[in-house]
């Protein structure tokens, strides 16, 4: 018996097995439940978002939920019609003994031809490599979403190159596909994730299997630019697992630009699919503000500087009251809103 049949079986059994122990198993039908969370509900610019949740089964009533060792997609889209943000997919746990419907075999930077290479000048274009296989005996519609991001942890890219019918079996030759490296680039260490998936995730999609990642440096035409790898993690993920609690199994840190950055109300899409018909799905959003931009140019500097200096000191009701100078919401303009704007000057953000 194939492995992965064998393995759908045995979990299947585990469910029965659990059912059939309770009191109640003619009125309870197990739920697969994706939970998605972020620390916090708005973020200045620079700061990190902690996205994570759990992934489990529940049997209804007072019965303990069961985490599950699976995979998750998060889709992060930006504000407006901006578009994807990024796109990765993550484990709930060590995935041993997992068989995928579609796999990614292979990610490698190379050249146009498809010869590895690993360094790439900024403002050039680079290539990837990536192979791909069915490994279900019918015919699935897979998606490709490639997520580069800098030396420093920043993503820089999202987009996806591939979107077809993938036959019964079917393993692709390798596609070659072109990523342009901008020509304000940050030098260094780079990293590229790629996922597959059945659609958007935002459109009800799932993910077939663990994403792939490479790392790969980009090069600038002046050596004293070349920062080199960051000690600093933007976007990670860890399982966390107790003997006797549904904890956080996925998490996925992004730390907003100080410089660049949307700023409104960013969406989370995540979905999850087991056994081939027991999907999960949830979606929440967090707000990106820029702190210290008093006058609403997407810009901190003197201006903010003089705003704020003229507000102080008040508080609702003063005659130099300014509410949007009340960085803190303290309701009282004092040299805390001052610090916040010196310490947010040089800033900017886009809408």
């Amino acid at each position: 018996m194939p492995k992965k049949r064998f393995l759908q079986i045995q979990t299947i059994l585990i469910l029965i097995f659990m059912l059939a122990n309770t009191s109640q198993t003619s009125a309870i039908a197990p739920t697969l439940v994706l939970t998605l969370d972020t620390d916090k509900a708005k973020y200045n610019v620079a700061e990190t978002v902690l996205i994570n949740g759990a992934l489990y089964y529940t049997f209804g009533g007072n019965l303990t939920p069961t985490p599950l060792e699976d995979i998750v997609a998060l889709q992060l889209n930006y504000p407006s019609n901006h578009g994807l943000y990024i796109l990765r997919t993550l484990p709930t746990g060590s995935l041993q003994y997992k068989t995928w419907d579609v796999e990614i075999l292979e990610l490698t930077p190379c050249d146009e031809s498809g010869n590895p290479k690993s360094s790439f000048q900024r403002g050039t274009l680079a290539y990837f490599k990536i192979v791909y296989k069915n490994n279900d005996d019918v015919a699935h519609y897979v998606k490709i979403i490639f997520v580069l991001y800098y030396a420093n942890g920043q993503p820089f890219m999202a987009y996806s190159p591939i979107s077809r019918t993938l036959e019964p079996n079917e393993t692709t030759p390798g596609d070659v596909f072109p990523v342009p490296i901008p020509s304000e680039a940050i030098a260094g260490t780079a990293k590229i994730y790629a996922s597959a998936i059945s659609n958007w995730i935002s459109d009800n999609g799932y993910p077939y299997c663990p994403e792939k990642s490479a790392t790969f440096t980009i090069t600038s035409t002046s050596e004293s630019v070349i920062l080199g790898a960051s000690t600093q993690t933007a976007a990670t993920y860890q399982s966390q697992t107790t003997a006797d609690t549904v904890d956080t199994v996925y998490d996925l840190n992004i730390t907003i630009p100080t410089t660049g950055a949307y700023i409104g109300n960013y969406t989370i899409h995540a979905s999850s699919r087991l056994l081939g018909e027991h999907q999960a799905t949830n979606a929440t959003t967090f707000q990106v503000i820029l702190l210290g931009d008093i006058n609403g140019d997407l810009t901190v500097d003197v201006t903010d500087y003089q705003l704020v200096k003229k507000a102080i000191p008040s508080t609702p009701g003063s005659p130099n009251w300014n509410p949007k100078a009340d960085l803190n919401e303290d309701n009282i303009i004092d040299v805390t809103d001052y610090a916040i704007v010196k310490k947010n000057v040089g800033h900017y953000a886009k809408l």
